[in-house]
């Protein structure tokens, strides 16, 4: 398949998106244990309470977040966000948003799902997260770049380097720290909460 996303549960199991094939596989001590067929290709699923999974699909040139019930693993809202040739990337979420990465714009939206702010950002940005200070943390596979944005999209800090290529996902810990993963440069890069190199996984 063609793993875009996942997230950890809070019990320690893990639920990856698998593109290709249409479902999201859900693991428990290191075993698939279920799986979740969907009728769109998933691209990213995040863990919220409640209602419990948001996975964001996408077909027929439109973008979807669907939310899942976490115990019984059915379907219990599905929304279109974007219409128009848009896709919808990684998602993020903090105590009141939710975020979608969309290639050209973050969708900044309420829990509900319903389009607070549309923030502009680099061409093929997949992926978006926030961290505890609010701020929206994004990266462009085209430009190689990692940017800090405010809550209205103003960027605050930005980073490059000539061994980031292709950054496709990135996270951010409890300490605000940035991970971020180059596709075609096959590392990790670690950054501090203002965009500064810390370290490199090969």
């Amino acid at each position: 398949g063609n793993v875009t996303g996942g997230c950890f549960l809070e019990n320690g199991d893990i639920v990856i998106a698998d593109y290709n094939n249409k479902h999201c596989l859900y693991y428990s001590n290191g075993k698939l244990v279920r799986k979740i067929q969907l009728s769109r290709h998933p691209g990213d699923v995040i863990c919220r309470k409640p209602p419990g999974l948001m996975i964001s699909t996408n077909a027929n040139y439109k973008a979807h977040i669907e939310q899942f019930d976490l115990q019984e693993l059915k379907n219990i809202s599905d929304q279109c966000i974007t219409e128009n040739n848009c896709a919808v990337y990684q998602l993020a979420i903090s105590p009141e948003f939710m975020y979608a990465a969309c290639f050209s714009f973050i969708l900044k939206l309420a829990h509900e799902g319903n389009t607070v702010k549309k923030i502009p950002v680099d061409a093929w940005t997949f992926s978006v997260a926030v961290n505890k200070e609010e701020e929206i943390i994004s990266s462009s596979w085209n430009t190689h770049k990692v940017t800090v944005m405010n809550q209205s999209g103003t960027k605050l800090h930005s980073y490059s380097h000539e061994n980031l290529r292709n950054p496709y996902s990135l996270d951010v810990n409890f300490s605000g720290y940035i991970f971020v993963a180059g596709q075609t440069s096959n590392n990790i890069h670690v950054l501090t909460p203002t965009a500064e190199l810390l370290r490199i996984f090969e």
